[in-house]
């Protein structure tokens, strides 16, 4: 016979059910491992494939083993984990129908869907079944418990959990994920004769999209030398973002109206198309895509006979959950970086764990992380940093604010959330990154988030350790001047020499996602590297040579001349700087500020708008000569597309100060040989009447290379932007030639 058992919630298990966690993972504690014993039971899944973003239900079956079911044996079906996090963060479990809960499209709420058990045997058998967490609390423990009281279940019988059962309502459907996952495990338990737990072969489950397509994403490469082949992505997504496997368009692609290829996605294809195609004439290429009743544009690819030695390469580094399996090859796939790389067609990209023990089971996530770092980076194709995210405001003196820390390697340590403060003892998240370096040599850099909303210390500055800031994510725009200091143009203001950048912050387990967004779309952030690598990276980060966009991909160049070139993220030795821009945007550009800040004005009293600019057209470049009083100040671009997309650029900052520590000085100012280095700008054009672009700029105005501005040793920042090249200027390329 089959028996409906009804569930008792706990919201703490019973003292006769040890868990198998040691302690709530709120409290951060992980799940250590069960007897490594072979199990007596089976388990089973049916269905096994659900829909994203819907509500299923569907049944989990324990099917008893040789050794029986007896009085005070159990089992314990376990809430299946992405990284950090359960189920619930989409849809959550209950005991009680006066529970369930609509479906909820927004990402900001979760969906109640009740949990029941039935088992065949006799009459002669009772179960006593609960159920532990029945909130949307996605970082604590969860499961479900069946114990046999009376009586017993031989071998063959079975215990059936439903999951989503609509016995209890048309609601009690439990809501699936937003986001396509392959071979997630469902992990059951069981405890016989009083023994230990022990971990059952877990069936697996996967989460698929059922289309339909809603729109094309068409990548490329920022940058592309004349004539030779790149490789342009497309890929075929539902309204969430997941690639739609089962679409079958017909696609083609044209550049200027010429045809470039044509291709039928067919389910073997998985929602994307690839192809390589070269552009032979010099200037700004946008590949268009046709679909049909879909089509797209890619991101703006500059196409030169002579590429700047610092290329553009863009990526999502600060990103949540997700999963991780290993294949049947035995390598590790870790779907969070197979979605940015293969999908959206970044080149970097990170999942941030929160800093121990925040997470569920983060002592097995990091490894993975780590080995994640190692397996999916390849030099100049795709870059996976290791990063985790502290919470300042959690367990700091004042607020603090929330920090992704990055390192320059795959070793480095997951720190603890007990840190306090940023500095000012050993307990401190700068302090425990030195410590690092110091005894295992990974080097590490912390970024501030949504300072606006999170928190925010602008009173304690190492420029070393915080060297950038994250000014837009699906928190936001944090880019601002606040009333109460959080902006970070408060923190500019306050005289931190913070490098502006752009991430998503997505929850789901999607680097690059920016369509299913909490409060704002997610952005991403452009590294400005001399190569695509961990190092190349790293050093960009480091030299604040970034920019950031609310998720597009526009081609953003920034710089100034001033005696000799000046690089986006110098703090420099200045006296008349012309600053010079280009832009090209995915749509028309409707405003570009060029905007500055003083360094002693925490309250931003002080922001500026030096020059506006409205192009009207996908292309632009501009410059501006700047009449320097000599005050610290910091400039830098704010871009505003016609779609409301914006960008900012990292800020130049200026100083006459020659004992500062870091300050570049490419006119060698303040070498005693060559006086007040003026020559150098007299000797060089200066930038005054030529185009950024113009390649007689980049051969004279070297900051003395071939100039007379010195000998070079005591140059300054010579050597440093002769090794980099001044990536605004774009050796034989006239700009103005625009593709409409």
């Amino acid at each position: 016979m089959t028996a409906l058992i009804l569930l008792s919630a706990l919201t703490q298990p019973s003292a006769a059910c040890d868990r198998p966690h040691s302690g709530p993972a709120s409290d951060g504690e992980s799940r250590p491992p069960v007897a490594a014993l072979p199990p007596s039971g089976t388990a089973s899944l049916s269905p096994a494939v659900f829909p994203v973003h819907e509500k299923v239900t569907f049944t989990y079956t324990y099917t008893v083993g040789p050794a029986g079911l007896s009085a005070g044996d159990g089992v314990r079906l376990e809430d299946p984990e992405f990284h950090g996090m359960r189920w619930a963060k989409w849809g959550f479990l209950t005991t009680n129908p006066a529970n369930c809960s609509p479906f909820t499209a927004e990402e900001t709420e979760a969906s109640g869907g009740l949990i029941t058990v039935d088992h065949t045997g006799d009459g002669s058998v009772a179960l006593q079944s609960f159920r532990v967490t029945e909130t949307p609390e996605i970082h604590s423990y969860g499961f479900t418990e069946v114990t046999v009281r009376e009586g017993s279940l031989a071998p063959g019988e079975t215990v059936v959990f439903t999951l989503g059962d609509l016995r209890g309502g048309s609601e009690c459907g439990i809501q699936t994920a937003p986001r396509a996952m392959d071979s997630v495990p469902f992990i059951i338990l069981e405890q016989l004769g009083g023994g230990d737990w022990v971990e059952l072969d877990a069936p697996t489950f996967s989460f698929v999209s059922e289309g339909p397509a809603e729109r094309l994403l068409v990548s490329a490469p920022s940058q592309a030398q004349t004539g030779e082949t790149f490789t342009v992505r497309v890929a075929a997504l539902d309204i969430l973002g997941n690639a739609y496997r089962d679409a079958t368009l017909s696609l083609s692609a044209s550049l200027d109206g010429e045809p470039l290829g044509e291709h039928t996605l067919t389910p073997a294809d998985e929602g994307i198309w690839t192809f390589e195609t070269r552009v032979d004439a010099e200037g700004f290429a946008r590949i268009e895509v046709d679909g049909g009743l879909l089509s797209a544009t890619s991101n703006p690819v500059l196409v030169a006979d002579e590429l700047p030695a610092r290329g553009v390469y863009w990526g999502d580094i600060h990103t949540h959950h997700g999963h991780s399996f290993t294949d049947e090859g035995g390598a590790l796939r870790d779907q969070n970086h197979d979605y940015g790389r293969d999908v959206i067609g970044l080149q970097v990209g990170c999942e941030s764990l929160k800093s121990s023990p925040h997470e569920l089971s983060w002592d097995e996530i990091w490894p993975d992380l780590q080995q994640a770092c190692e397996d999916y980076t390849a030099d100049g194709e795709y870059v996976a940093l290791l990063c985790y995210e502290w919470m300042g405001n959690e367990n700091s003196p004042g607020t603090e604010g929330h920090h992704n820390v990055y390192y320059d390697d795959c070793d480095g340590e997951l720190a603890p959330n007990t840190l306090t403060g940023l500095t000012g003892s050993d307990i401190a998240l700068w302090a425990f990154m030195a410590e690092a370096e110091a005894t295992t040599g990974s080097r590490s850099l912390s970024v501030p988030h949504a300072s606006n909303s999170t928190g925010y210390n602008w009173r304690d500055r190492d420029d070393a350790a915080r060297p950038l800031a994250e000014v837009y994510s699906e928190w936001g725009v944090s880019a601002t001047a606040e009333p109460d200091g959080s902006g970070v143009y408060n923190g500019l203001g306050a005289g931190h020499r913070l490098g502006l950048f752009a991430a998503s912050d997505n929850h789901d387990g999607w680097i690059g996602n920016r369509w299913a967004a909490y409060l704002a779309a997610g952005g991403l952030g452009a590294f400005v590297a001399t190569d695509l690598s961990r190092e190349g990276v790293f050093e960009a980060m480091s030299e604040r040579s970034t920019y950031g966009s609310s998720g597009h991909r526009p081609y953003l160049s920034f710089g100034a001349d001033d005696g000799a070139d000046v690089l986006m993220g110098w703090e420099y030795i200045a006296d008349a700087p012309t600053f010079q821009w280009v832009y090209a945007g995915e749509a028309a550009i409707e405003t570009v500020e060029l905007l500055s800040i003083a360094l002693d004005d925490p309250s931003a009293s002080t922001l500026t708008v030096l020059e506006s600019w409205s192009p009207g057209t996908l292309e632009a470049e501009e410059e501006h000569a700047l009449s320097w009083d000599g005050t610290p100040i910091a400039v830098w671009l704010h871009v505003v597309e016609a779609d409301g997309e914006e960008a900012w650029s990292s800020p130049i900052w200026l100083t006459d100060d020659c004992d500062a520590a870091g300050v570049e000085d490419p006119a060698g100012r303040c070498d005693e040989d060559t006086g007040d280095g003026g020559e150098t700008g007299e000797t060089g054009d200066g930038g005054d009447d030529t185009s950024p672009l113009d390649t007689d700029a980049q051969e004279t105005g070297d900051g003395g290379s071939d100039g007379d501005g010195g000998d070079g040793e005591g140059c300054g920042g010579c050597g440093k932007s002769s090794g980099s090249a001044f990536f605004l200027l774009l050796p034989g390329l006239l700009l103005l030639r625009r593709r409409q």
